[in-house]
């Protein structure tokens, strides 16, 4: 299977995949852009188990996120917030402040996924922390992991 061939399936039809052996059934599917890179489209995949796989069509990446989202300690950023240093790991500030815009919804419900939002990503070569900052002036924070197509298997 190629990174277009899973594409095309999952803005086809609602399946189950399976990622890192574990069967998911998908609930929500949407493409996105964002403001700083309105030309840079990506899918987003929502599981009925909370999961989301992100598939980055330009740089042909999966993005994986089984973590639940959390609260980051301010004291996490270093250098005028340009590290996030979280989990034993450091993290660049990659997109500062951009807006995530909902693009096309394939199926699915708005509720089971989610629409625009204003965010900060922060990068290492395993894995981005997508970060945003709440109404009580909180950041939330979720982390995606890179995974390989061979970790992933169409039902």
């Amino acid at each position: 299977m190629t990174f277009d061939d899973l594409l095309n399936k999952v803005k086809k039809e609602l399946i189950t995949i399976t990622i890192k052996d574990k069967p998911r059934k998908i609930v929500f599917v949407a493409s996105y852009y964002t403001e700083h890179y309105p030309d840079a489209e990506y899918l987003k995949i929502f599981f009925d188990d909370g999961t989301i796989l992100e598939m980055d069509s330009v740089a042909e990446r999966l993005y994986f996120c089984d973590d639940e989202r959390r609260i980051i300690d301010r004291g996490s950023f270093s250098d005028y917030g340009d590290y996030l240093n979280i989990d034993g790991e450091e993290y660049l500030l990659n997109d500062s402040n951009d807006k995530q815009v909902l693009k096309k919804i394939y199926y699915g419900n708005i509720d089971d996924g989610e629409g625009g939002y204003i965010f900060s990503i922060f990068v290492s070569v395993n894995g981005i922390w997508t970060l945003t900052t709440l109404d009580d002036g909180s950041i939330s924070g979720m982390h995606e992991r890179v995974i390989s197509l061979k970790d992933i298997k169409i039902n």
